[in-house]
């Protein structure tokens, strides 16, 4: 056999030799141990159903390969075939190349049995220390050349037992043409594809990278469509959140750049992400939100550079629903996990962040291009107003649009937005303008219209009984807030408001309690810091108000404040607790009102305390207050005109400052005109007497000035005449009648002023209380000080009261004449008064004075040697010559008093030197007796004298004036300034 046949046959020999364990010997091998030593190491029953090796074409084929669990009862991993084709051009790569590689239908069953323990648990190695590390060494790479990888119809089934969810990775297919290291290849794109189904949600995902190469420049796009997220949820610990989302899909696609360039690496994300038929409802089942559409479009962002760019979001339709239980809880506020009261935490409060001194390299950058939020909604129901079992109030706000436009967080960039709404579905409400972050700036011009009042009724306090029947507020204007040193922000809003057609009504008795047409306030600019206040005007316009006395004394405004059942007592104040002083008032706000104006305005009381029912009404055609401030030193004008009951003009005009430190008032109020018989029910209530005709008319001078409180009442009362006597329980005892006797002139006019005076820090003082005073202290003075009251038309006071005369005397005097001249003028412009006239005598100077005069008569009588019947008017005439009066005194001490035998032992006899003349005269006058008929003459003659005296003018007529019978006999009661022998007049 020649060396060639010996050496093809030894070629042969080993071709079958090799193909025979190949193709026969090692897949025997392998298909009897390799099941065996897997189940070792596995700890789980394992089989192959067959291994095929092709040696030739360096291909190699595992099929039906089955893990089970450790009971051996369910499937943990598997696959149908897995297939190897590696080139026999490794051989001179000095590296694998594997033509193909391909996994056939791959099976992987993951169950996690508790919270941290899988199915697999015990297949992963525990830790050990790790060994020292040695001496780096420099190694080559392996080499490999992978093409054609593919994973067919791949599953992956993991089983949760503890939230009880099941979830598959069906029909995963995976592809990669190639992945190698070798050189020529490494700036060549791996291309790897990855498709299938999670729980029936598709996922797709490509990427083309450069593994190997130095910028590890890579593209991943992803894919993932139809993923429900309830099914998700339950994974959220339920200690974290107390909702849930019963409903939504989330569709993502997404692609992300990364590249690497020596240190620094770039990352680059785009893409979109869809949310679909959201719904959130809270613990108890009720709907917190419902977003049938949310779709987010992000640009090419950078996230390694804090650079996010959103092209679009667009919000479609979102509901959110806010509620409120009957004991006040908020269902958002229920949705955060409640805090334990009783955790405690042993960690140290954290330390203050020290100040940054340094911006950081680069900050966070939100941009949006556009967003849209489209016909959104919220609603709120509230069940705390209506109380527990009753209806709940609703209140939404419908047709949400917003449209905000290049939003960056970056320095000085501003966006521009617009919002527009609608409450209730009525009520327009919108805002447009700018907005930047940073610096923080916000311009908007902002309107809202037509707010129905009424759906504000439900929050009146239920200590406010009053019903809002109508009313819609508007208001219109623009907004700034820019950001400021040390953190401040400015704040500027101007602009207008208005609440037209206001209307309500009494709740307890259905009755109207106050309505305007309009109020509004314009040109309004409130800044701040510092805060400072303007508005051009403050107009109110056709004001109706109503104020009602009913018949427990209590007003309709009483009644609409209602107090509360059992109200809470305030404990008194501990002997311990200590009086702080009052804190010191910072600078007054600057504050500035361009015109105050009030137009046709009614004003209506009704009295029905009293019966018949009173009411007046006063219509304000104009009050118009210009150039309010807080300034200290300037003062606003004042000016108003109107009418009471149509017909008596009402004019005010002066000055004021309510806004300064201590408040400043000077006005001038007149009124003229109005009818008096209206407040017949008054007076027949509490002077007893109706009111048959008369007119009032009043200037009234009101000024407040650091804090003292000086007002004229100056009242002119025309024709005023009381009426029919009306009988009231309440009439107090007041000389009204004389009163008006007193003060009505001769034209039917009084004149009388109210001068008031107090102090605004004085808790006790009350306008009303003080002019009420003052009044009842003029009719009381009627009675108490006639004269004294009428000291207007005449002077002289109470001294007009008495006419003083000489001693035994009835003739008037010259001071006299003066006194009756006044009192006559005094009657003349009163004719409404009567005059009462009483003389009196003085007990002991008119005695003394008539004894004298009867001796005198008697010694003239004497001397004329006539008797008594001669007249007396000669009598009085005579003079008797001063050789013959002692005479005659002589013989009258003789006849009258020694002629008496008792006295003529005490007396001196007529010829004792000793005796004097004067002696003799005083001894005759004191056995003179005056009867009392005599000075009661002497008194009606004096009161006659008067009369005589008054009526001598012939201006007052006699009827007017009567002499009466004195109160006292004789004798008037003491006044040390007047004497005893005086007629006293007393005016009715």
């Amino acid at each position: 056999m020649n060396r060639n046949k010996k050496i093809a046959i030894l070629i042969g020999t080993l071709i079958a030799l090799y193909a025979l364990l190949g193709f026969v010997i090692v897949p025997w091998i392998l298909e009897s141990k390799l099941p065996e030593k897997l189940s070792a190491a596995l700890n789980r029953p394992v089989s192959v159903k067959n291994i095929r090796i092709d040696p030739f074409s360096l291909t190699a084929a595992v099929e039906g390969l089955d893990i089970r669990d450790k009971t051996g009862d369910a499937p943990f991993v598997g696959f149908e075939e897995m297939f190897v084709n590696i080139q026999t051009f490794s051989l001179f790569k000095l590296g694998l190349v594997v033509k193909e590689a391909r996994l056939v239908k791959p099976a992987i069953h993951i169950v996690r049995t508790t919270e941290t323990e899988f199915n697999f648990s015990d297949l992963i190695p525990k830790k050990s220390e790790p060994e020292p590390p040695g001496p780096e060494t420099a190694k080559k790479p392996f080499r490999f050349s992978i093409s054609n990888i593919a994973v067919v119809d791949g599953t992956v089934s993991f089983q949760d037992n503890p939230v009880q969810k099941s979830h598959v990775l069906s029909s995963l297919n995976f592809t990669l043409p190639r992945i190698s290291n070798f050189e020529n290849h490494i700036d060549t794109f791996s291309e790897p594809t990855i498709t299938g189904d999670f729980n029936a949600a598709g996922i797709s995902i490509d990427i083309d990278t450069k593994p190997f190469h130095d910028t590890l420049q890579t593209v991943v796009n992803l894919k993932v469509s139809g993923l429900e997220l309830p099914y998700y949820f339950a994974y959220v610990p339920k200690n974290r959140v107390n909702f849930d989302i019963v409903k939504g899909r989330l569709d993502l696609a997404a692609q992300v750049l990364f590249s690497k360039i020596g240190a620094e690496s770039d990352l680059t994300v785009s893409g979109g992400i869809a949310l679909s038929n959201l719904e959130i409802h809270d613990r108890a089942g009720g709907p917190v939100m419902a977003l049938p559409g949310l779709q987010v479009d992000m640009a090419a962002s950078k996230p390694l550079d804090n650079q996010v760019k959103l092209a679009r979001v667009r919000i479609q339709s979102p509901e959110v629903f806010v509620s409120r239980s009957a004991d006040g809880v908020i269902n958002l506020a229920t949705l955060a996990p409640a805090s334990d009261p009783n955790a405690k935490s042993d960690k140290a409060p954290p330390a203050p962040p020290e100040p940054a001194t340094d911006s950081p390299k680069n900050p966070f950058i939100l941009a949006i291009q556009e967003l849209v939020l489209d016909s959104g909604k919220l609603q709120f129901t509230d069940a705390v107003p209506a109380g527990q079992g009753a209806p709940a109030v609703t209140l939404s706000v419908e047709d949400l649009n917003i449209r905000l436009s290049e939003f960056s967080t970056e320095s000085e960039k501003t966006a521009s937005y617009n919002i527009g709404a609608q409450i209730n579905g009525e009520a327009p409400v919108s805002a447009s303008g700018t907005l930047g972050v940073s610096p923080l700036t916000v311009e908007s011009d902002f309107s809202i219209e037509g707010v129905k009042l009424a759906w504000g009724q439900p929050y009146v306090p239920k200590t406010i009984s009053l019903v809002i029947t109508d009313g819609k507020f508007s208001a219109s204007g623009h907004a700034g807030v820019a950001s400021a040193e040390a953190g401040n922000l400015l704040v500027s809003v101007s602009g207008k408001t208005e609440v037209a057609d206001f209307d309500s009504a009494d709740a307890s008795r259905n009755e109207r309690f106050v309505s305007w047409k309009s109020f509004s306030i314009s040109g309004i600019k409130v800044s701040t810091p510092p805060l400072k206040i303007h508005t051009d005007q403050i107009r109110l316009a056709e004001l109706k108000n109503q104020v009602v006395l009913f018949e427990d004394g209590a007003s309709n405004i009483q009644k609409i404040f209602v107090s509360p059942a059992s109200p809470e007592k305030t404990p008194p104040p501990s002997s311990q607790t200590k009086t702080l002083p009052p804190s010191a008032k910072g600078p007054v706000t600057p504050i500035s009102i361009g015109e105050v104006l009030l137009e046709n305005c009614d004003f209506a009381f009704i009295d029905r305390k009293i019966t018949p029912h009173f009411s007046t009404r006063l219509n304000l055609a104009e009050l118009r207050i210009t150039g309010l401030t807080s300034e200290d030193f300037q003062t606003a004008g004042l000016t108003a005109k109107g009418a009471i009951d149509d017909h008596a003009p009402l004019t005010i005009q002066g000055f004021l400052n309510p806004f300064k430190k201590e408040i400043f008032l000077d006005l001038a109020v007149d009124m003229a005109n109005m009818e008096l018989s209206p407040l017949s029910p008054y007076t027949g209530t509490y002077i007893g007497r109706a009111i048959a005709k008369g007119k009032l008319s009043t200037n009234l001078a009101y000024k407040i000035e650091n804090k003292n409180i000086n007002a004229q009442n100056r009242v002119l009362i025309d024709q005023l005449t009381l009426g029919q006597t009306v009988e009231s329980k309440d009439a107090l005892n007041l000389p009204v009648g004389l009163a008006i006797a007193l003060l009505k002139d001769r034209n039917g006019k009084i004149e009388v002023e109210l001068p008031i005076t107090g102090r605004t820090d004085d808790p006790k003082f009350r306008f009303g209380k003080a002019l009420l005073k003052a009044l009842t202290n003029l009719i009381v003075k009627a009675a108490a000080s006639p004269f004294d009251l009428v000291s207007s038309v005449v002077s002289g006071g109470e001294e007009l009261r008495y006419i003083e005369f000489e001693p035994a005397s009835s003739a008037i005097t010259a001071s006299a004449v003066q006194k009756l001249s006044t009192i006559s003028t005094l009657l003349y412009e009163r004719p409404g008064l009567n005059l009462d006239i009483a003389g009196y005598v003085d007990p002991k100077d008119d005695q003394n004075a008539l004894a004298q005069r009867m001796l005198d008569r008697r010694l003239k009588t004497l001397y004329l040697k006539k008797d008594a019947e001669t007249d007396m008017a000669q009598i009085d005439e005579a003079v008797v010559p001063p050789d013959v009066y002692p005479k005659l005194v002589k013989r009258i001490y003789a006849e009258d008093l020694l002629a008496d035998p008792e006295k003529k032992q005490t007396l001196k006899p007529a010829d004792d030197p000793s005796l004097s003349l004067e002696e003799m005269i005083a001894l005759i006058l004191r056995e003179i007796t005056i009867p009392d008929a005599e000075l009661r003459l002497l008194a009606q003659e004096r009161s006659q004298a008067v009369k005589n005296s008054l009526l001598a003018d012939g201006r007052i007529s006699a009827d007017r004036i009567f002499i009466t019978e004195p109160a006292t006999p004789l004798s008037p009661a003491e006044k040390e300034t007047f004497k005893a022998a005086r007629v006293e007049l007393n005016l009715r």
